[in-house]
C-alpha cells in the first residue's frame, strides 16, 4: 500500500529554519555534520536528521505513528547507539 504524508516540523516541536542552516557540503563537511549530530550537537542539523530518520522508521513499519518514530530516532542518538553504529561502519565492521 502506498501512503502519502505531509510533515510540518513545527507540529512536532521543531522550529522552522532557513535552508542555509541545513545545507551540507562536500563529503568531509557532511561527515563532520553527522558526527557532531550523533555526538549530541543540537540545532537544525539534528532536527532534519530526526525528521528524516523518523520517516525511515515509519516506512520500515518500526513505529505506529510519526511521533513514536521521532522518539525512536531521538533515543538512538541520545543513547549513543547511532554514534556506535557510525563508528562500526567507519571501521568496516
Amino acid at each position: 500500500w502506498l501512503r502519502q504524508y505531509e510533515i510540518h516540523p513545527e507540529e512536532y516541536g521543531f522550529p522552522l529554519c532557513q535552508s542555509e542552516a541545513i545545507r551540507g557540503g562536500d563529503a568531509s563537511a557532511n561527515a563532520g555534520i553527522i558526527t557532531r549530530v550523533f555526538e549530541g550537537e543540537r540545532g537544525p542539523a539534528r532536527d532534519i536528521v530526526l525528521l528524516n530518520a523518523a520517516a525511515a522508521i515509519l516506512v520500515a513499519d518500526l513505529a505506529s505513528d510519526y511521533s513514536e518514530a521521532l522518539a525512536i530516532a531521538s533515543r538512538s542518538i541520545d543513547s549513543g547507539s547511532a554514534l556506535a553504529a557510525l563508528e562500526r561502519a567507519r571501521s568496516g565492521l
